[in-house]
């Protein structure tokens, strides 16, 4: 007996070392994780900036990481470059004629060289009718430049301004498409003219031009104002240059140039305000004269001192605003890094190594440790791509839908890898991979519209309950698409393959309990913390608005799917069925609420979205009415009658 008692302590204790081992090897293998996105970001940020040569790549690298204040948020050029390109050319990466560019690159181009980027095909016109409107009949152009829409530029704004005053659902294809077209060309003119004059003047010429505007026509102005005698021609010289600086100050938005007031929150300028706000003295800030020389130098191909005119900005701007560098920097390397793509790859590898490990049973334990670090190396990296962007934005990281599909990503993601560590069986990897993939698909396709770290609306920017209830009700999300998933691998495994074993349905099973637990507390306790940031917020605890009612809803169909079990009211095949309907409660209050129109959630129509939740609603009531036939029809079950009847 002693014997006995000795040789179970023994067994205890090198189970319990190497639990231990496990655990110091997962901390080991996330410390190297990070530290390889932390290597792979610095090799592809810091170009070799002190070679003998520096090609134009490496230097407008340097030019990425420059600070600029635009819509309120310091961020980088590689920031702008990077969300313009994506509206305009759906892409952020540039081809031209074979040649790929980064897009500060192709932003290098338009700020201080115009007039070729002129030539650069990048507006992406898909519309037949547009096309038209273009004066281009060849179907197969899809993309064009903006010297040949500048030829047709009266009849494209004359249409965007008709379709304009229509809502959004009301536009066709053709005026969606119209508007769209206008905003980009907008948008494009917006950064040409950021510091690039108008004509086919430079930054150098147009400062030439200030120092002589701001010295006879000015004094011309000022004696005009003072009601003395004055220049006439000087005075008509003076105007005509104010009035080009205050249509090129309202059609730019970004702000490259800081002033010497810091006690504004907004304290930078554009380049044409500051012009008229320093006329008086003739004297402008160091930016702007470094700015000229960028422009100079980039002309010039001389690629080294532009690094080195780079290098001399960032000092200069460093004594503005010194976290305006730092925060700058950390989103370009953020930006290069692409943890998300990253990390998305590695969720369909998971998935691919899970499926291989049930076909191919004698790989099934090597497979399946694999597929749990691979798990535990996305978490760290979806959660170190998390935090850099909660320290880049100096907030929670929830703030706007955009965030909201990655920490809807990110809590899933965790619950699949605590359920692959208690039950070792694959099928955590499995649902955690897919849906983290399919909200990290989301997310990419929630950033078309440009920046993704915009603050949400009016009341929802505030940083105590973005932190509270915010957090807490996407974990609630988070979970019932978590539990909503493993339903569907169940009914889809199991009518459609022979994968679903009775282990498996058993372990799938208990999961889905387990997670539809925690989806009912989260998304409860988030509810009531909603109610009560509306009552500091509104002056009410509930209004019933959409967005209210949407999270109500999740609370009830969970309640409902643990009572419904609890008085048996229904078994294992009722509940998966169920469960997969929460994931179209979850998504409607997720998104649907939003596209109402109404209630003091309402974020704006979203056409692609409607579409894509109309599509997914529709796929889940798919599975739902496959879930609804008898399990002996099912092609697991029958595998399994057949193998009982053989043993």
């Amino acid at each position: 007996m002693i014997l006995s008692n000795t040789n179970g302590f023994e067994s205890t204790e090198r189970a319990r070392k190497l639990r231990l081992r496990e655990c110091r090897d997962a901390a080991s293998a996330c410390i190297k994780a990070l530290w390889l996105l932390i290597a792979v970001s610095c090799l592809e940020f810091t170009p070799a900036l002190h070679a003998e040569e520096v090609s134009r790549e490496d230097a407008l690298k340097a030019f990425a990481a420059v600070p600029v204040l635009e819509h309120g948020r310091y961020k980088p050029w590689d920031s702008v470059a990077r969300n313009s390109l994506l509206m305009i050319y759906e892409k952020q990466k540039f081809r031209y004629n074979g040649e790929k560019w980064e897009a500060v690159e192709w932003l290098g181009e338009v700020l201080f060289d115009g007039s070729k980027s002129d030539q650069r095909q990048i507006f992406r016109v898909m519309h037949p009718d547009v096309r038209m409107l273009l004066g281009n009949e060849d179907e197969t152009q899809k993309y064009y430049s903006f010297n040949e829409i500048l030829k047709n530029l009266p009849k494209l704004a004359e249409q965007a301004d008709q379709a304009a005053k229509l809502d959004v659902q009301l536009r066709d294809p053709y005026q969606k498409a119209v508007v769209r077209l206008s905003r980009n060309v907008t948008l494009y003119q917006n950064l040409k003219h950021t510091l690039d004059p108008p004509g086919s003047g430079t930054l150098r010429n147009e400062l030439n031009h200030f120092a002589e505007w701001s010295g006879e026509p000015l004094a011309a102005f000022q004696a005009h104002q003072g009601g003395q005698e004055h220049d006439v021609e000087a005075l008509q010289q003076f105007l005509r240059t104010a009035s080009v600086y205050k249509r090129l100050s309202e059609l730019t938005h970004c702000r490259p140039i800081p002033t010497n007031d810091t006690t504004g929150t907004e304290d930078w300028m554009g380049l044409w305000d500051t012009l008229v706000k320093e006329a008086h003295s003739g004297e402008l800030p160091l930016a702007v004269e470094y700015y000229a020389e960028l422009s100079d130098r980039y002309q010039q191909g001389e690629w080294q001192a532009f690094v080195e005119t780079c290098e001399k900005l960032i000092a200069e701007l460093q004594t503005h605003r010194a976290e305006a560098i730092s925060t700058a920097s950390l989103e370009t390397m953020f930006n290069r890094s692409e943890v998300f793509y990253r990390t998305a790859v590695l969720y369909v590898v998971i998935f691919l190594i899970v499926m291989v490990s049930w076909l191919k049973l004698s790989w099934q334990v090597p497979l399946g440790r694999l597929a749990l670090w691979l798990v535990t190396i996305a978490v760290v990296l979806h959660t170190a791509g998390l935090i850099l962007r909660v320290v880049i934005q100096d907030r929670p990281p929830v703030t706007n839908l955009y965030s909201s599909a990655l920490l809807v990503g990110w809590g899933a993601v965790v619950l699949g890898l605590v359920m692959e560590r208690l039950y070792k069986n694959g099928i955590g990897a499995a649902a955690a991979s897919m849906v983290g993939f399919k909200s990290l698909l989301v997310a990419h396709n929630l950033a078309g519209d440009g920046d993704t770290m915009t603050m949400m609306q009016a009341v929802l920017d505030s940083n105590f309950w973005l932190a509270t209830h915010v957090i807490v009700i996407i974990l609630g999300y988070s979970a019932t698409f978590f539990a909503g998933f493993l339903a569907i691998m169940y009914i889809f495994f199991g009518f459609f393959t022979k994968l679903l074993t009775a282990e498996r349905a058993k372990a799938l099973d208990g999961m889905v309990y387990g997670i539809i637990c925690f989806a009912l507390l989260f998304s409860f306790v988030g509810t009531v913390l909603g109610g009560i940031w509306a009552d500091q917020s509104w002056g009410r605890f509930w209004g019933w608005d959409p967005k209210e009612n949407g999270a109500l809803l999740i609370v009830l169909w969970n309640a409902i799917i643990l009572h419904c079990r609890w008085g048996k009211f229904m078994g294992t095949q009722g509940t998966m069925i169920a469960a997969v309907f929460g994931n179209i409660v979850t998504v409607w209050s997720w998104f649907g609420t939003n596209m109402l129109g109404v209630g003091l959630h309402s974020y704006g129509f979203m056409e692609k979205a409607f579409f894509w939740l109309m599509a997914f609603g529709f796929f889940m009531l798919m599975i739902m009415a496959i879930g609804t036939i008898p399990t002996r029809l099912w092609d697991s079950f029958i595998t399994q009658k057949k193998l009982a009847k053989k043993g």
